[in-house]
């Protein structure tokens, strides 16, 4: 077997709607993954379809957000949405009635990461 491919590697994947909570999620991340966090902006789909094509300019603003960051890290780390959660609440976020954004845990298998420095 190759040393470089890790196994049980999960994607921790947080949208970040409420820009105010960034740096406290980046934080919480951080402590997850070591500090290696991929960071998207995005933009929705309503905006970024009437920006692009005029004729659906009346889409502009339909109640869609247009902010938002997604962030990304691999972790070997069993339950990561529940470490990152408990990590953001000891530093007084809730996530969810903060209405923050929405985390994702998806399974990898494996995958090749950066070593650790």
């Amino acid at each position: 077997m190759n040393d470089q491919i890790k196994k049980d590697v999960r994607l921790l994947c947080v949208t970040v709607i409420n820009e105010r909570y960034l740096d406290d999620v980046l934080l919480a991340m951080t402590s997850i993954s070591g500090g290696r966090i991929t960071m998207m902006e995005t933009f929705s789909g309503y905006d970024n379809l009437s920006q692009s094509i005029p004729m659906f300019g009346e889409f502009l603003g339909m109640g869609s957000r247009t902010y938002g960051k997604v962030l990304m890290t691999c972790t070997q780390e069993p339950e990561p949405v529940e470490h990152f959660i408990e990590l953001l609440t000891a530093a007084g976020v809730d996530f969810v009635k903060e209405q923050i954004g929405e985390v994702y845990d998806i399974p990898l298998g494996s995958a090749v990461l950066l070593d650790e420095e």
